[in-house]
C-alpha cells in the first residue's frame, strides 16, 4: 500500500507555485536530499564516463568532453557516439521506468505494483517483436506508440480482472498474465527468422550497448510528455490517496485521474521497452527506495523515483559491461539479479496478507 504523508506545518512544508495551474508543495530537507541524489547521478558518470573496452585514458577522455577541437577523431567518436549516448540513455530510461512504477504503485494504491509484473512490459514486447519479426517495414519511431497499444490492452485486461484484488493476489494475477505474454513471445522467437532472432533476443534482454543519439531523440518527447504529466498529476494524486470520499469533496474526479495516470505509465514503459527492450525491476525498487530517502509525497515521490531510476539503470549497465569486460552482461538481467531479491523480500513482508 503507498503511504500517505500526513500534511504538516508551514514551517517543514511549503509549496512551489507558477501561475494557479501548477503547485507543488516540498520540504526543504526534500530538496537537499534530491540535491544529493543528483550528484550521485553525476559522480557515477565522472566514474564511469572514463571506463570501457577500449583503453583511453581519463585525461583524454575529459579533453574530448570539454575542448573537442583538441581531441582525436577516434576519441571524440568513442566519447561522443559510443559512451555519452549510453550513459545519457540509461539514466533517461531508468527515470521513465522508475516513473511509470511510482506512478503504477499510486493509481492501484499497491507497493508491489510494477509495469513488468503486471504485464505491461510484456504487452508492449508482444506487438513490437510482432512488428520486427515479420518485417512489417514500420518505421522504428513508431515502436512507442505500437508498444502502448500493446502495454495499454494488458493494462486494462489485467485491472479489470483484479478490480476486487488487493496485495498479494493483484500481483500474482499480473504475473499469470504476464507469464502468458512470454509464452506468445517465445512463439515469435521459435519461428522467426533466424537473423531476426538473434537481435531481437538481444534487445529483449534489455542492453543499451545499441545506445545512440537517434534512440534518444526517439524516446525524449515521450518522456518529457509523461514526466510533464506525472507533475502536473501530484496534488491530485495526494488528494485521491486520501480515499473516494475525501478526494470527492476536494474536487478530484477519480475516475479521470486513474485514466490519465495509467496511460502516463504505459506510456513511459511502452517508449522504454522500444528503446532498450525489456528492463525489469527498476519500476518496483526505485519508487521504494525513493519514498525511504525524500518521503511519499506525490511530488517528492515522482522526482526520487527519477533519480533514483536514474541511479539503477547506470549502475545496473556499468556493472555489466565492466565487471566481466570484455564480455557484456546486459544490465536487464543485473536488474533482474537486483530485483528478484528485492521482490522476495517485499512478498516475505506482506506474507501474513497472503
Amino acid at each position: 500500500m503507498t503511504a500517505v504523508e500526513v500534511p504538516v506545518s508551514p514551517r517543514r512544508q511549503r509549496t512551489f507555485r507558477i501561475g494557479r495551474w501548477l503547485s507543488l508543495p516540498y520540504r526543504p530537507r526534500t530538496i537537499i536530499r534530491g540535491a544529493i541524489l543528483i550528484l550521485v547521478i553525476m559522480a557515477i558518470v565522472g566514474v564511469v564516463l572514463p571506463m570501457g573496452s577500449f583503453n583511453l585514458p581519463a585525461d583524454r577522455v575529459w579533453r574530448a568532453v570539454f575542448n573537442p577541437a583538441a581531441a582525436s577523431s577516434d576519441e571524440l567518436l568513442i566519447v561522443w557516439e559510443f559512451r555519452i549516448p549510453r550513459i545519457l540513455l540509461g539514466i533517461l530510461i531508468g527515470a521513465m521506468l522508475a516513473v511509470a512504477g511510482a506512478l503504477m504503485q499510486s493509481v492501484t494504491r499497491n507497493g508491489l505494483a510494477d509495469p513488468g509484473l503486471i504485464g505491461v512490459t510484456e504487452g508492449a514486447t508482444v506487438v513490437i517483436l510482432f512488428t520486427v519479426i515479420i518485417d512489417t517495414g514500420i518505421p522504428p519511431q513508431w515502436y512507442p506508440a505500437l508498444g502502448m497499444v500493446g502495454g495499454a490492452l494488458v493494462a486494462a485486461f489485467v485491472l479489470f480482472l483484479t478490480r476486487r484484488a488487493v496485495g498479494v493476489k493483484f500481483v500474482l494475477i499480473g504475473i499469470g498474465v504476464s507469464a502468458f505474454l512470454s509464452a506468445g513471445i517465445s512463439i515469435f522467437l521459435t519461428y522467426g527468422n533466424i537473423s531476426q532472432v538473434q537481435s531481437a533476443m538481444v534487445w529483449m534482454a534489455g542492453s543499451l550497448a545499441p545506445a545512440s543519439w537517434d534512440i534518444i531523440l526517439r524516446a525524449l518527447p515521450w518522456a518529457i510528455a509523461g514526466l510533464a504529466a506525472a507533475v502536473l498529476t501530484t496534488r491530485a494524486t495526494d488528494a485521491s490517496l486520501l480515499g473516494h470520499t475525501a478526494s470527492t469533496a476536494l474536487g478530484i474526479r477519480g475516475f479521470r485521474l486513474r485514466i490519465i495516470l495509467i496511460v502516463t505509465s504505459v506510456a513511459l514503459t511502452a517508449a522504454s521497452v522500444a528503446a532498450v527492450g525489456t528492463l525489469g525491476f527498476v519500476g518496483l525498487v526505485a519508487p521504494h527506495l525513493a519514498r525511504f530517502l525524500v518521503g511519499a509525497n506525490q511530488s517528492a515521490l515522482i522526482a526520487g523515483s527519477a533519480a533514483c531510476g536514474a541511479v539503477l539503470v547506470l549502475l545496473a549497465d556499468s556493472l555489466g559491461r565492466l565487471v566481466f569486460a570484455p564480455i557484456q552482461i546486459p544490465a536487464g538481467i543485473v536488474m533482474a539479479l537486483i530485483g528478484v531479491p528485492f521482490f522476495l523480500w517485499l512478498l516475505w513482508r506482506r506474507r501474513h496478507t497472503l
